[in-house]
This record gives structure tokens, C-alpha cells and sequence, in this order.
């Protein structure tokens, strides 16, 4: 998006400030195909100035423009829009994708389905989408558009850049509204996306404010969908797996979490506590460990005269203790 058209858009652009805690809420935007982030590093920077707490995300495919988005943005995903995992916490979607027809639909479409899906949404309530397509793909989004979004504002790019794309700026907030209203904005979508030029105001026209909401929510991951070693490094150093590992085998952990008896075990008490899973793991020279095995008992069934009638199976659970050791595997019934 040229930087003039966004400087017109920018000025218009207000936050919405939580008073009730000041040091919780920010406002957080995405870009799905940043390129090199510029144009999400223009909008936070015109936030910033207003006093917003401000973090920017963006995907990039490309390996280059990937490269250049991460020294301009927070945090960078260098994978495609489809493989991003995150969370609906994002105060503004800046969505500028790729005009192009899909396999089933146009490429801009496909974007805008699976970022303000239920499964891969990104947006907070009332979270404001800002959508860059051109004008004729409107009629085919204003379904998508109105069944998901209300409160439309749509603006084209002025004289000198509009001829090139005939792009236009779709402003709505993320929300389902009524049938009726639904209804109405489907045809007056439809009905823009055909209209000429000039029934569309221009983006230096702009008259409203565009309040960005804050996301008090927390934004727990944000990442690819394929393996990154970096990620894994960072999962692994804060994962509760090793210590758990240790505590389970580990010699000096076997009986932390089994209060003193009030008597000595003995050893039936002791192959109880075992085969119940409340003491074992790593005892030196083997390990023990509690299992419980399905059984089933038969004994014949005899008449009045010593006959064998039937039989009777009995199936019951036994808990049995497990040994591990240099000579093999060995169950202590």
C-alpha cells in the first residue's frame, strides 16, 4: 500500500484506552503477509504516538522480506498465513493479501476466511479488520464479510494511486450482527464492489474516527507450523519434563511424596504401596514398578452326584510389582 494512502488512514486512527488497568492492556496488530513490515510499522508508529502500548506481529513466506520484517517488527513468522498458530488476541488485522484467483476462490478471500474463522481467528471482540483488495473482489467477499463483520466503512485509494489496482479499504469491527442488518450490508457490499469510483469516498476524505481496541487477553504462543529448532530449544528449557522425569526415577525421589507410616512397612504393606503406584522407581541396583493385570479364574461346576455341569469364570484385577535389573524382567506376584 502506498505510504501516502496509509498517512491518510493513520490520521484517523485513535485507541481506545482502559483506564481500570493501565499497565495490562496493549494493543496488538497483524499483518498475515507483511512483506517487509512497513506498513504495520507505520500504523504502531502513529499508535505510539498517541501513548498506546503497541506490538506488532507479522508472517512473511518470502525468505528475504522475512528477514527485513524481523529488524522492523517485534515478532515475525517466516512461513505461510495457513500454517500460523496463535490465538484471538489481536486489537487490528491489516490484511493486504496477494489479488489473485485460488484453486476454489480468490486468494483474497481465503485469507480473510481463515483469520476470522472460529479454528484460526486472530481478532478480540469488537477487533477491527482492515481489508486491502480490489474493488470488483468486493461482490465476491461481501458474503464472508457481512456474516462475520458489521459496522462497514469502505474507502478507495486516491486518484493517482487508484487506477493502477482500483483498490479500495474495507473497515469493519469482527462481530456478527443480525439477520436483517446482515442482510443489508451483503447488498450494499455487493452493490459497491460494481459501483464507479466515485461513489466511494477516497481514504483522504475520511471523516470518522477508527478506534483500535485494547487486548487485555494474553497472547500465550504465536508460531509456525512447521518445526522451528529455535522454538524447540525455548519449549524444551521450560518444559516440567525433566524435572518430572527425575522426580519419578530419581533415587532421592522415591518416597518424597509418601508421608511417614505410623508404623514400619512390612513387606506385604511395602509390595501394596508399590504395586498401587504410591512408591517405586529407581532403587539402586533395579527398578520396580506397579502394574495391574486383568485376570480370569475357571472352576468347574459339579452336581449332586459328582458331575461336572458348567463351568464359572471369575475375571478380577490383580496389582502385581514389576522388577527391572541387570538379569531381566520379573513379576512378583
Amino acid at each position: 500500500m502506498p505510504l501516502d494512502e496509509l498517512s491518510f488512514l493513520c490520521r484517523k486512527l485513535r485507541f481506545s484506552s482502559i483506564t481500570e488497568e493501565p499497565a495490562l492492556p496493549s494493543v496488538r496488530i497483524i499483518d498475515p503477509c507483511c512483506g517487509k513490515g512497513e506498513a504495520l510499522r507505520v500504523i504502531a508508529n502513529c499508535l505510539q504516538e498517541q501513548g498506546a502500548t503497541v506490538q506488532t506481529y507479522g508472517v512473511e513466506l518470502e525468505d528475504t522480506r522475512a528477514i527485513e520484517a524481523k529488524e522492523t517488527l517485534d515478532f515475525v513468522i517466516h512461513d505461510g498465513y495457513e500454517n500460523l498458530r496463535t490465538q484471538a488476541a489481536f486489537s487490528l488485522l491489516w490484511l493486504n493479501p496477494p489479488y489473485q484467483e485460488g484453486f476454489t476462490e480468490r486468494t483474497e478471500i481465503s485469507f480473510l476466511r481463515q483469520l476470522s474463522s472460529n479454528k484460526h481467528g486472530v481478532l478480540v471482540k469488537d477487533g477491527i479488520l482492515m481489508f486491502i483488495i480490489p474493488q470488483f473482489v468486493l461482490k465476491e467477499a461481501a458474503a464472508l464479510l457481512s456474516g462475520r463483520f458489521q459496522q462497514f466503512r469502505v474507502y478507495r485509494f486516491t486518484d493517482s494511486n487508484y487506477e493502477r489496482f482500483r483498490q479500495i479499504v474495507v473497515i469493519a469491527k469482527f462481530g456478527k450482527t443480525n439477520g436483517a442488518e446482515s442482510k443489508k450490508n451483503y447488498k450494499w457490499l455487493r452493490q459497491l464492489g460494481e459501483d464507479e469510483k466515485n461513489k466511494i469516498p477516497t481514504l483522504a476524505e475520511i471523516e470518522e474516527i477508527i478506534n483500535i481496541p485494547y487486548s487485555t487477553s494474553s497472547i500465550d504462543f504465536f508460531r509456525a507450523g512447521r518445526l522451528n529448532t529455535e522454538e524447540l530449544a525455548l519449549d524444551l528449557g521450560s518444559s516440567p519434563i525433566f524435572e518430572e522425569v527425575s522426580k519419578r526415577i530419581g533415587f532421592r525421589n522415591v518416597y518424597a511424596d509418601m508421608k511417614r507410616p505410623m508404623l514400619p512397612l512390612k513387606p506385604t504393606h511395602m509390595g501394596v504401596a508399590i504395586a498401587a503406584g504410591a512408591i517405586g522407581g529407581n532403587m539402586g541396583n533395579h527398578i520396580v514398578s506397579g502394574i495391574t493385570k486383568r485376570r480370569t479364574d475357571i472352576t468347574s461346576i459339579y452336581d449332586e452326584d459328582g458331575k461336572e455341569t458348567g463351568q464359572k469364570m471369575t475375571e478380577y484385577f490383580q496389582s502385581i510389582v514389576r522388577v527391572f535389573n541387570e538379569e531381566g524382567v520379573f513379576d512378583l506376584e
